[in-house]
């Protein structure tokens, strides 16, 4: 990585943080700067706006997370302990970046069509990593022949909320469960 990807990196990371901390709205480049270490002049010359810095880290963000839990992913043969990966992979993103998915949907409206365009496509990647796990456990048997795409939204909705359960709310509930029994009830259901 040269300098000036580094450099670009740098204001990213910055971006989350200060996003993070302030919001879409009261976010200031100045601050961006600050705390990348960098002149706020320096800002103008990688992103054209705040809206831009915005977008861009979005993309950094996704793009990041995306590799990490692939390669998480590929690297283990067994489609269950794949799964389990995916939920400690989102249960990480969603430590790290869960303010910045806030803002998101909290100004969404506000934030410009590219943002959310960049959203969708990360979905709609999510939901085909998964179902590519699911059309491995059926090719070897392990799944039933079920419908991977509808499993894969089932899936991931129910990743999302299991953890939002236990990460913002503080697992509200009297039990603490663990990403085991979520894998267990999703695979084996509540059928007798």
């Amino acid at each position: 990585m040269n300098n000036r990807e580094e450099k670009r990196r740098d204001i990213l990371i910055a971006a989350f943080k200060i996003f993070g901390r302030d919001g879409f709205y009261k976010a200031k480049v100045s601050d961006i700067a600050k705390e990348a270490n960098v002149g706020k002049g320096t800002i103008y010359e990688y992103f054209e706006s705040k809206e831009n810095v915005f977008e861009e880290m979005v993309k950094f963000g996704i793009e990041q997370y995306l590799k990490k839990v692939t390669l998480l992913i590929y690297e283990e043969d067994d489609v269950i302990e794949k799964l389990k990966k995916y939920v400690l992979a989102e249960k990480e993103m969603m430590i790290e970046y869960g303010n910045i998915a806030n803002i998101f949907f909290q100004e969404a409206d506000k934030i410009g069509k590219e943002v959310r365009e960049i959203v969708i496509k990360a979905r709609n990647r999510k939901l085909s990593l998964i179902e590519d796990i699911v059309k491995e456990g059926i090719k070897k048997e392990i799944f039933k022949n079920i419908d991977a795409y509808l499993f894969s939204l089932a899936f991931i909705g129910g990743v999302h909320q299991f953890l939002v359960d236990e990460i913002r709310f503080f697992a509200s509930n009297k039990k603490v469960y663990t990403i085991e029994d979520f894998i267990n009830l999703f695979l084996n259901g509540i059928k007798k």
